[in-house]
């Protein structure tokens, strides 16, 4: 009995989807695979299932709601589901009991208290051996790195879940000041369903998208991520009050203390919709001992010093239909705040008080035509700044981009056409980092920031060749003109080779930067190969060389982060752009240049 009790802790239930429920078993070896059970009578052949690349079989049964047997029927045997531990009868036949909209539930358990609760532990753990060239150009081990991340999933009843996880690693986990190497809270999220009424905390995880074109919350930095990573906060969401959807959200940043709001109604009829919503953010942009803007603009001798801070207020309302066609109009102002201000001129000693600024209004209007695979839009975005900001940020500007996405036959197709309308009036370097999609900016769109115009392209696919070859291209440029600079260009090949328990997998990436502004005019090629053997499921043992693409959240988002983090950053943008030029290049360099091998396994259950 311990021992079940045990194996009930580490493993977990087949998923739930949007289309069904996900059954999957581990056979690279196997020749067939069919998914039997209750639900088609024990039927050896009506539900035959599928193998990915890596040796996993797959089926996704659309199940009503209810309690349900089944195993799985491998080369003319039966087999229970080895990631479920719960089974019934004299069989031993695997258990599962599915909810409305195919959510898998907790099994009912027998205990003493008013609630079944059911308790799921997940980990994966790597470890690392780094081998390099050191100054002499000599391979040698460069340093070992363990990283371990512990999940666990608390199901209470059918209502509420929690997951947490845990992280170790050896490198960016030791405190600085005492060398130790604890457990650190990396992220968590709680939800509660109960019929209409859904509730949300979150701590640093994805937790939210608004659904409204323009994505107010969400789309996060350039891999359009959802909102909630380096975020807490908790959102709820409320259906058909009154025949209304509510959805609410409140956020506070763990990097810098900003507080965010979000308020949307909506209603939904068969064919059309229509929302309103509220948007609101405070605290953004601390600055201290700050000259007071209008003693600035009446050349004050006394110049008072404040310590100010920023909010952002945002309408607006959106309507249409969401099969074809949606429109979004947004309007607000930015408002500098003081809390504190120079009492005596000397810039140590301050006093509360509150005051308060108006920098400028925003509108944008955003219209959007199609569906999933093809769509176009248009957009517009103004920026109208208060003559007492007009030496900082000048008059205003206008922001005008158009473009579509079209998908056919696998191979997905972007693109934009951007242009800086600010006719005869001044507008100051700073200001154009107030548009509303600022942190969405491509990283090949960098140089072409503040040009009157330029056209961002993308053109991506990904294949399976042969059953065997899974290949992932992609092309983005981003240029002042088809031929004519400043310009930037990234080409991206992705090759994964399974074959069986063993695998290849290489990764290329290519970009091209020239912009004489900036003062460089390079190309910059840098791969990765890697060959790895995964003789279970939950087992595999890699070795690799170049600069290894993967974060430890395995995100195929490392060049970018090492770039950000060498920094390559819109605030690098903001404050000094001629700077750009040579941070790219130097960056771009070490990446091109690695030639680390790395050693690794990797254990998950």
């Amino acid at each position: 009995m311990v021992g079940k009790v045990f194996v009930m802790l580490l493993l977990s239930f087949p998923k739930g989807t949007d289309k069904g429920v996900l059954f999957t078993y581990y056979a690279p070896d196997a020749q067939s695979v069919y998914l039997v059970g209750d639900f088609n009578s024990w039927n050896t052949s009506a539900n035959p299932m599928k193998k990915d690349k890596d040796g996993v079989w797959k089926i996704v049964i659309p199940l009503a709601p209810g309690k349900y047997q089944y195993k799985f029927f491998v080369d003319g045997r039966y087999e229970a589901d080895p990631t479920n531990p719960i089974t019934e009868g004299p069989y031993g036949n695997s258990v599962i009991r599915v909810g409305e909209h195919f959510k898998v539930l907790p099994p009912m358990m027998s205990n003493n208290t008013p609630m079944n609760s059911y308790v799921t532990f997940s980990a994966k753990a790597k470890g690392f051996l780094s081998i390099d060239r050191d100054s002499t150009d000599s391979y040698r081990l460069f340093n070992t790195t363990q990283d371990v991340r512990m999940g666990v999933n608390v199901n209470i009843q059918e209502e509420a879940t929690l997951k947490a996880i845990l992280h170790y690693n050896t490198v960016t986990g030791q405190d600085p000041s005492t060398h130790q190497i604890p457990f650190y809270f990396e992220r968590a999220k709680l939800t509660f369903n109960k019929e209409n009424l859904h509730f949300i905390s979150f701590y640093n995880t994805f937790a939210y998208q608004s659904p409204d074109p323009v994505a107010l919350i969400g789309r996060v930095n350039q891999f359009d991520y959802p909102f909630g990573r380096d975020e807490e906060g908790l959102i709820v969401k409320i259906e058909k009050p009154l025949s209304y959807d509510i959805h609410a959200l409140y956020s506070n940043s763990l990097l810098n203390g900003r507080d965010l709001g979000f308020l949307r109604l909506s209603r939904q009829t068969d064919k059309l919709y229509a929302a309103l919503f509220a948007y609101i953010t405070h605290g953004n942009n601390i600055e201290y001992q700050v000259i007071s803007p209008d003693s600035e603009r009446a050349n004050d001798s006394t110049f008072l010093h404040f310590n100010t801070y920023e909010d952002r207020i945002l309408f607006g309302f959106e309507f249409g239909n969401k099969e074809l066609m949606r429109y979004e109009f947004i309007m607000g102002k930015d408002i500098k705040r003081a809390n504190y201000y120079d009492v005596d001129g000397t810039k140590t000693q301050y006093a509360p008080v509150d005051r308060k600024w108006n920098i400028g209004q925003i509108y944008k209007f955003r219209s959007l035509y199609g569906n999933k695979n093809a769509s176009v839009f248009g957009d517009i975005e103004t920026h109208r700044f208060d003559s007492i900001f007009s030496s900082t940020l000048g008059r205003g500007y206008t922001l005008f981009k158009t473009g579509g996405k079209l998908s056919i036959k696998g191979i997905k197709v972007e693109i934009t056409q951007n242009f800086l309308l600010a006719g005869n009036q001044s507008t100051k370097w700073e200001a154009l980092f107030r548009q509303l999609e600022i942190n969405r900016l491509k990283y090949v769109e960098y140089p072409l920031m503040g040009y009157e115009k330029y056209t961002y392209l993308r053109l991506s696919t990904d294949k399976k060749l042969l059953n065997r070859l899974n290949i992932k291209a992609s092309f983005t440029t981003a240029r002042y003109a088809l031929n004519q600079p400043p310009r930037a260009d990234e080409a991206q090949l992705i090759l994964h080779v399974p074959l069986g328990k063993l695998g290849v997998y290489y990764d290329s990436r290519y970009f091209h930067i020239k912009s004489s502004y900036l003062h460089v005019n390079r190309d910059f090629f840098d791969h990765y190969v890697e060959i790895y053997y995964k003789p279970t499921a939950n087992l595999k043992l890699k070795t690799g060389y170049g600069f290894y693409p993967f974060n430890l959240l395995d995100e195929h988002t490392q060049r970018m982060e090492y770039l950000w983090k060498n920094g390559v950053t819109i605030n690098q943008l903001k404050n000094n752009f001629r700077g750009l030029g040579g941070l790219i290049e130097d960056s771009e360099k070490q990446i091109a240049k690695n030639r680390e091998i790395r050693i690794w396994l990797e254990l998950s259950f």
